[in-house]
């Protein structure tokens, strides 16, 4: 389980949606649950979407840096 905490730490600290807070929370949640009822399977799908939710946090915020501004819609 200490993987998992550390794997959280790069979850965002702000989120644009208020939505998007209440399911990354849901996630964390049933991981913690699932792995201390010995649901493994269940714990491990949750921490892979959590996962893969930072990745692509990161991923769009580099493709966002990486843009020139008129890309944006900006003159």
């Amino acid at each position: 389980m200490e993987t998992a905490y550390q794997i959280f730490e790069y979850l965002p600290i702000k989120y644009r949606n208020p939505s998007d807070a209440d399911y990354f929370s849901f996630l964390v949640h049933s991981v913690d649950q699932n792995y201390h009822a010995e649901n493994y399977h269940f714990a491990v799908v949750a921490l892979h979407m959590i996962y893969m939710g930072i990745v692509y946090h990161y991923i769009y915020g580099i493709f966002r840096a990486d843009q020139k501004p008129e890309k944006r819609g900006r003159p």
